[in-house]
């Protein structure tokens, strides 16, 4: 990485930044393609509108970072660390994050598609208003989350627990509920008549 705190508009093709330390840093508009950032150190950084192509970001730290307006496509995110981070608006496409510790940041706005969650722990997570379509979350937890006007079309969901969470406005379309846990899960209408026509019922 360029010496400084503050990098800005700079273009990164095949580097490898495995374990630097970039932490407390600040990053914008910067593009990032088939990059090595394994095990780097993002602590206390702020990311804003930088974009990460076919890059291996595995068990990189990111504790308390500050994500914004950022997109990540094709990259490996496994075991990313996220404790105390803020993401807001930003987008990961074909991403695989198994091991991801997503529960423990604060998400807004996000839009994940084609990404792989499966075995993902989000209980007690906010993820009211975020987009997770066409996503794998085989085995995943839910218990108690907000997923308020959250969409999760076409995504896979067998096995999920989403106990005790909040579904009101929440979108399943083309998904099969039957595999869900929803004991004690607050749902609206229209959620109620999804998990009928899952059963094969018809309702009028």
């Amino acid at each position: 990485m360029p010496e400084g705190k503050h990098t800005v508009d700079a273009q990164f093709e095949s580097h490898s930044f495995d374990k630097v330390n970039c932490s407390e840093e600040v990053f914008s508009n910067c593009g990032f393609s088939h990059c090595s950032l394994r095990a780097t150190n993002f602590d206390e950084s702020t990311i804003e509108r930088c974009m990460f192509t076919d890059c291996d970001m595995t068990d990189i730290k990111m504790s308390n970072v500050v994500l914004k307006g950022c997109t990540f496509i094709r990259c490996k995110l496994i075991n990313m660390r996220l404790v105390g981070a803020n993401i807001s608006n930003c987008r990961m496409i074909e991403c695989n994050l198994r091991g991801a510790q997503l529960r423990l940041a604060k998400i807004v706005g996000a839009e994940l598609t084609h990404c792989d969650l499966s075995g993902q722990d989000l209980d007690g997570a906010d993820l009211s208003g975020c987009k997770f379509i066409s996503s794998d979350f085989l085995q995943s937890r839910f218990i108690g989350a907000d997923l308020r006007d959250s969409v999760f079309d076409r995504a896979i969901l067998g096995g999920v627990s989403m106990k005790n969470a909040d579904l009101r406005g929440a979108s399943f379309d083309n998904v099969d509920l039957r595999g869900i846990d929803l004991k004690g899960a607050k749902i609206d209408l229209g959620i109620a008549v999804q998990f009928a026509r899952s059963y094969g019922m018809k309702v009028e």
